[in-house]
């Protein structure tokens, strides 16, 4: 399960170290970001990468500026901006606690032939390397790199910043337990 910006690039070198083939399942664009799996993956050992929400929202920020050729758009005025007009509900506001129980927030019907099914386990970024080796399926401990890693860019969280990250991803702070306080490091 790979949400975007929580390491899956790392994950899935480290997946291919251990012997693992890229495989991606096709299907329809519609089942794109569908909670369900089509019945021939049922055994399958499924995890997800997970990230601090503080650290999540600042490398998308990023990423975003990077993507459409506009690095130099990382400041602190914009950064400031894109959070502060993060919508506070609907499809766009992306939580991670959805994927634990993926029935939970999706209202589309089951199409047919598909199963639900269940995440085994949960990586976090801040311990990858940690998590991934405990993986079941992993017989020798690895060195899991950690690519892309973000630029802080001196771009900082004002109090108002963190109240709506702390507002708008309250459950994968509570689900992941990960710290409302936010680091030092990242505070104006």
């Amino acid at each position: 399960m790979p949400p975007p910006k929580t390491g899956t690039t790392s994950v899935e070198m480290s997946l291919m170290k251990i012997g693992g083939e890229p495989f991606y399942w096709e299907h329809p664009k519609h089942l794109k970001h569908s909670c369900f799996m089509v019945p021939q993956l049922q055994d399958y050992y499924v995890f997800a990468t997970v990230r601090n929400p503080y650290t999540l929202v600042l490398s998308k920020f990023q990423y975003g500026n990077i993507w459409r050729g506009n690095p130099n758009e990382n400041t602190q005025k914009n950064f400031e901006k894109y959070v502060l007009s993060m919508p506070n509900a609907g499809p766009r506001r992306a939580c991670l606690h959805q994927i634990k129980n993926l029935s939970v927030g999706f209202t589309r019907k089951k199409p047919k032939n598909h199963i639900d099914y269940k995440i085994h386990s949960f990586l976090k970024l801040e311990s990858l390397e940690e998590d991934f080796n405990k993986l079941p399926f992993v017989k020798q401990p690895i060195k899991v790199p950690h690519l892309y890693k973000t630029k802080q860019y001196g771009l900082l969280y004002t109090p108002p910043m963190v109240k709506r990250v702390l507002r708008n991803f309250r459950p994968d702070f509570d689900f992941f337990e990960y710290e409302e306080e936010i680091p030092e490091n990242l505070l104006l």
